[in-house]
């Protein structure tokens, strides 16, 4: 029988949007969202859309169900899969979140959600709550208030959640809004994906207008990594596309499926935690749908080996190395209009416009700059902001942007951004607020000059379009921040490489083993390294654990295949895997496929994994490794 694999469409997105998955020897189905879609009139207006509430929970296991009774001669009782990309990407965290757990919904009954063997979530955070109450709570997110109270909204909403929404926010009651959703059946995702064991896949962008990569690395730490694997790079709601990294997000899904639900022996469990794509460094590139991303695999946010560099704030507005000994603190003012009320935020769609927003509570920021980068420097990591506060009221708002300006080019381009929110404060009491920031996987070239910038208004700027990530307070309050020594010290932490890593790209992911061509690629090794030697490795069995090669452990597992292609790595076949980096600290390499002839069939469905070592001495031995790199076969 085939395997089921339920693949929920985004918002706006056709039910035949994963049709492909199809091709592959599965039974999909799709269905529209309640409150969308056909669903739209099918339903009473009262099973509306509940934002991902137990209504589309229970949905989603009846669907289940129903396909399992209507097409039992056909569809596997045991082998199910859910995938699906931004409303889809939730219901596929949930369904990994719910399986072989019982749901009981008022009105509907209870059922025993199905057991579920792989999930492939896209372009969301892994608890909704993350995106609808970000920092526990605190606030509201936009993205969540601008869905919900749009003019014309783009679903049939639950009456309930409409009037509960604007209930909580006119009293500007946050964490009393995200306290009522926990208690309804099944909404505390968090504690349920502490203890999942379903296999899943999660892909998401850097510059996602509607979640940051702060959500996935908040969560991911909380989780089994026996059974998470993340790819973060590009695409996402507004992120820019690119061509290579939605190649290798269909070809991770297809290779995941069918390990985990036809059982195919391709070891696609045997990988990092994370791969981390390195962020284009100017705004031109990363638009650039061509442009090539280099990634970074980690079993951690921050791996071993990056060092935490401190810069401390001071009052004359500079990031130093040296702690300073006193200073005149910075003043951050949330100064309300009046007139500008939580009503008129909620009523009026025109009010929740930046300028609107900016015109009722002025942006107050101050901005921190360091000294120009000596050397390329890679940053590999979330970085962290610690400041010794005094508020002047009980709720108040300080968020920060870790942005570069790069040299040979006009404006600054963000790198990392969160910020947070604080209920209760003591008035006129010194308190310490720390957080992370978004993970920032970026090589900076030397003459950069970082910037930390602190503000009012939790902001998203270049290369995203200038937005609110956060609803804003509508009570005025001042903050001083502090620049002092021991407790009155505000700093920021920088996850930065003692050196820039080693790249491994190619424009191809995938290669048909009936028509195979040339799989060219590039070793990205830093001018620093011109003239190294680097030696290209190749293993079908995956990433981890790595073989040791002269003292360095090499990303690739070691197997058959990388013993018989040493051999072979000097020969036509392989132009280029043995070779010297040029002057750019790159070097050109390829598979000659195209000359093999056809591939065994038996190849299909595999991944081939290539990784190089560049060999900084030899007296005494010295090397490192590059990231691996995947080549799908199809």
């Amino acid at each position: 029988k085939w395997p089921l694999v339920v693949a929920i469409p985004g918002l706006g997105y056709s039910r035949l949007a994963d049709a492909d998955i199809a091709k592959r020897g599965y039974a999909v189905v799709s269905y529209d969202v309640r409150g969308q879609g056909d669903a739209r009139t099918m339903n009473a207006t009262s099973s509306g859309l509940d934002f991902y509430g137990p209504g589309e929970k229970y949905d989603l296991a009846e669907i289940v169900a129903f396909a399992r009774a209507k097409w039992s001669g056909v569809v596997s009782a045991t082998q199910l899969g859910v995938v699906g990309g931004s409303q889809g990407g939730i219901h596929a965290w949930f369904a990994a979140a719910h399986s072989e757990q019982t749901l009981v919904v008022a009105g509907r009954g209870t059922i025993r959600f199905p057991r579920v063997k792989a999930a492939v979530a896209q372009d969301f955070v892994p608890d909704p709550l993350l995106f609808t109450h970000p920092n526990g709570g605190t606030q509201w997110g936009m993205g969540y208030l601008n869905f919900l109270l749009a003019p014309n909204p783009p679903a049939v909403y639950e009456p309930r959640h409409l009037s509960d929404l604007e209930r909580y926010f006119l009293a500007q009651d946050p964490t009393g809004h995200r306290a009522a959703l926990l208690a309804q059946p099944g909404r505390d995702v968090t504690r349920l994906l502490k203890d999942t064991q379903v296999p899943t896949l999660f892909v998401g962008g850097y510059y996602d207008e509607l979640n940051s990569g702060h959500g996935y690395s908040f969560m991911v730490r909380q989780m089994n990594d026996r059974y998470m694997h993340g790819i973060l790079s590009t695409i996402g709601h507004g992120a820019a596309h690119n061509a290579v990294e939605a190649d290798l997000r269909v070809a991770a899904r297809d290779l995941w499926l069918d390990h985990h639900l036809w059982d195919v022996p391709n070891l696609a469990s045997r990988v990092e935690r994370w791969s981390f794509g390195v962020v284009p460094a100017s705004t031109a590139a990363y638009l650039d749908p061509s442009t090539l991303w280099a990634h970074r695999g980690a079993d951690d946010p921050t791996p071993t080996g990056v060092l935490r560099e401190t810069h401390w704030l001071t009052d004359r507005g500079v990031l130093t190395t040296t702690e300073p000994s006193s200073g005149v603190p910075t003043e951050i003012v949330h100064a309300v209009a009046t007139t500008f009320t939580p009503k008129r935020f909620h009523d009026d769609a025109s009010q929740r416009l930046l300028p609107q927003v900016l015109a009722g509570i002025p942006l107050s920021e101050r901005v921190f700059r360091a000294a120009p980068l000596a050397a390329d420097t890679e940053l590999d990591g979330d970085p962290r902001v610690s400041f010794a506060v005094v508020p002047d009221a009980e709720r108040f708002v300080v968020a920060a942007v870790l942005r570069a300006v790069l040299p040979g080019q006009s404006g600054t381009f963000m790198i990392a951004h969160h910020g947070s929110g604080v209920l209760g404060a003591t008035p006129n009491q010194l308190m310490r607020l720390e957080f992370d920031l978004s993970p920032a996987h970026i090589v900076l070239p030397r003459g950069t000059v970082l910037e930390l910038v602190l503000r009012n208004h939790w902001m998203v700027e270049a290369p995203m379009p200038t937005a609110l990530v956060a609803a804003p307070y509508f009570q005025s309050s001042k903050v001083r921040v502090e620049h002092g020594r021991g407790d009155l010290a505000s700093w920021l932490q920088v996850p930065r490489r003692p050196r820039p890593g080693v790249g491994l790209v190619s424009p191809r992911t995938t290669l048909e083993v009936r028509n195979p061509v040339a799989f060219p690629m590039t070793v990205r090794g830093h001018p620093s390294r011109a003239g190294y030697s680097a030696w290209t490795f190749c293993s079908m069995s995956g990433h981890t654990p790595g073989a040791v090669v002269g003292g360095v452990s090499l990303p690739l597992v070691q197997d058959a295949l990388m013993g018989a292609l040493i051999g072979f790595s000097t020969t036509q076949y392989f132009p280029g895997f043995v070779g010297t980096l040029d002057q750019n600290g790159e070097l050109g390499l390829a598979v000659q496929f195209h000359t093999m002839g056809t591939l065994p069939i038996e190849l299909i469905g595999a991944r081939l994994s290539f990784a190089t070592l560049v060999i900084e001495a030899f007296g005494p031995f010295a090397a490192v490794a590059s990231d691996p790199l995947d080549l799908y076969l199809r």
